[in-house]
């Protein structure tokens, strides 16, 4: 498995996940991504190869004995990655699918259209607020920021949400006057595949811990229990 982390890119351009069982080395990849270099996107590649022990892609066709072995690798292949996939998805805007790509996208496209992280986040003023959006801004999808109580040391969202435009100006931001609020939308806006995080503050995460188990108890649902705490 491969992963390769651009340093020089230009601001604002989205970042790309270059994903899946194909061949780096083919023309049409190498071309699409020296492109997508060329314009400034940052690309980070997850890749398991498996055709490029193939110089005739149609050679399983002819044989069941080259079909069978073509799908345990592709088998293991799919299993590797998609172990991978949910954090690297939390800090791209677009994934590439390189060549060939057509049992990728039927493999792994659900998990790609499906699973999202989304955080809310409240923060006092006195605390390094400007560091934590940086460390967060590259891994979640939906930001909702909102405030804690009536308490006057809360940083109001309009102000999170200027710092975080202009540090993932790809992601969704939304703006909440409540903790109740925010917590109402993002659970609203989640499918069962979601995360849903709250970190920031333990005011926030004093307020929503409640109505967070609640809800992480039902099936499927995800709220991740290390979330759900922070610095006053």
């Amino acid at each position: 498995m491969q992963l390769r982390n651009q340093r020089h890119v230009a601001p604002n351009r989205p970042r790309v996940l270059a994903l899946g069982t194909f061949q780096p080395e083919y023309p049409r990849n190498a071309l699409t991504q020296a492109g997508l270099r060329a314009l400034g996107c940052p690309i980070d590649t997850l890749n398991v190869p498996v055709w490029d022990r193939l110089p005739d892609r149609l050679a399983p066709a002819r044989r069941w004995r080259s079909l069978a072995s073509l799908g345990v690798r592709l088998l293991r292949a799919y299993a590797t990655l998609l172990v991978r996939l949910p954090r690297r998805l939390a800090r791209v805007d677009v994934v590439l699918v390189g060549y060939p790509g057509h049992l990728d996208m039927l493999a792994l496209g659900p998990f790609v259209r499906l699973s999202r992280r989304r955080l809310i986040f409240a923060v006092s003023a006195d605390k390094e607020y400007p560091q934590m959006l940086d460390l967060l801004a590259e891994d979640f999808d939906v930001f909702y920021l909102t405030k804690y109580g009536n308490n006057p040391r809360c940083v109001p969202p309009e102000r999170l949400g200027e710092l975080l435009a202009a540090r993932a100006p790809h992601r969704t931001l939304r703006l909440f006057p409540s903790s109740l609020d925010a917590w109402e939308a993002a659970r609203a806006d989640a499918d069962p595949e979601d995360l849903i995080c709250i970190t920031g503050s333990v005011f926030l995460a004093g307020e929503l811990q409640r109505l967070a188990r609640n809800w992480s108890a039902r099936p499927q649902a995800r709220v991740s229990p290390s979330c759900t705490s922070g610095v006053s």
